[in-house]
């Protein structure tokens, strides 16, 4: 397609290559990033679908160039199927039904404070999520617990209409329970509304556990440390996880690419749900830069990413708050498979479909029992 909007200067590409290490885009497109830029007008509008927003192109480019930007502004609207589209409102309107979300407030000193663990997370570790807002309560008493979704899946594939109303109802909700300060789990939920909520102060959880006393952790397997992309411009976040992995005494090594350098797991901007082939080859791209096969990560969507790429993805909060469901096998996948064994299983829809259904299942039975379980106290 033509564009009229200037394009990004492909003059200062250095042509280094530095962003293919972890670009699916690129591997989607086959082309270098230094061609790309100089013919952003002949981008594929799947580019846009193809681009994870995860920000490692400007991170590890020397001259800082993005390449999420060159495909915004040339690669017109995405093109998603309408059964994706379907799948992510299914979603997101049960998220925002009256079977699934709370807001509860609590009485106390801070009872303008509240818990938010994300639709994932809640949804996958329900126990976890009940441990972790027991232990928030001690130390802010009369703290509440919002279990609704953020509303950013909206935002990556449904209409601006459609997330506006989501968002407003998640906005009017808190505005109802008097909620001033909002804690939160979920480095997406995190990243989210901070810029859609700029008038509530939006706090990670992580440097909030860091000042407090964790148990020590017997875990002594080993394992990688993953940083999920939204993370990349939060070293306070980075700095707190491994504080609180150091006071755990949980052993770990990292991955070379990690911090503001890290890369996609494979599930940024829904691309699972896109393009599950593309999605795929991420997850065994980044799952194949270290030899451990247990990665820790403070992401839900990216443990279970790790899970689909053979390996065993495990949540730190599961590990310090409910460590013997790390044991367990997850349904996504057989850890014992190699990555290879991964692939060809994910390749054959039929079996791994199954499986997907269950997992979903599980998902909505553990959010509405944990709802019912905070609703009666």
């Amino acid at each position: 397609m033509t564009s009229n909007t200037p394009e990004v200067p492909q003059a200062v590409c250095l042509d280094c290559h530095r962003c293919e290490r972890g670009c699916p885009m690129l591997m989607a497109e086959g082309r270098s990033p230094h061609s790309l830029l100089q013919e952003q007008s002949t981008l594929d509008p799947q580019a846009a679908v193809a681009c994870t927003e995860c920000g490692y192109c400007e991170a590890v480019c020397p001259a800082g160039l993005s390449l999420q930007k060159a495909v915004q502004q040339h690669a017109g609207k995405k093109t998603t199927s309408q059964l994706a589209k379907l799948r992510i409102f299914t979603h997101q309107w049960l998220s925002f039904s009256s079977l699934l979300r709370l807001q509860k407030t609590g009485n106390g000193s801070y009872s303008h404070y509240a818990f938010m663990p994300g639709c994932s997370l809640a949804g996958g570790s329900p126990q976890t999520v009940q441990e972790v807002y027991r232990q928030l309560a001690e130390f802010f008493p009369g703290i509440g617990l919002v279990m609704d979704c953020c509303a950013r899946p909206s935002a990556y594939l449904l209409s601006e209409k459609t997330t506006t109303t989501f968002l407003s109802k998640l906005e009017q909700g808190l505005k109802n329970s008097k909620i001033q300060k909002l804690i939160v789990a979920c480095p997406n939920c995190f990243s989210f509304l901070s810029n859609k909520f700029p008038q509530l102060e939006i706090i990670s959880l992580y440097p909030i556990l860091a000042s407090m006393p964790l148990p020590v952790c017997s875990y002594s397997e080993k394992l990688a440390l993953h940083d999920p992309c939204q993370t990349r411009n939060e070293p306070g976040v980075h700095s707190s996880v491994r504080q609180i992995l150091a006071a755990c005494h949980i052993s770990y090594e990292e991955f070379a690419d990690n911090r503001q350098n890290t890369q996609c797991c494979g599930h940024g901007n829904m691309l699972a749900v896109t393009m599950p082939k593309l999605a795929q080859k991420q997850r065994l791209h980044r799952a194949g830069q270290t030899s451990c096969h247990k990665i820790v990560t403070y992401c839900r969507s990216c443990s279970e990413a790790f899970d689909l790429a053979g390996k065993k993805g495990i949540h730190l909060l599961d590990l310090i708050f409910d460590p013997q469901s790390i044991t367990e096998p997850h349904d996504f996948q057989n850890h014992s498979q190699s990555t290879q064994e991964a692939n060809k299983t994910w390749m054959n829809k039929k079996q791994p479909s199954a499986k997907r259904f269950k997992w979903y299942a599980n998902s909505w039975i553990n959010r509405i029992l944990l709802k019912l379980r905070n609703c009666a106290k």
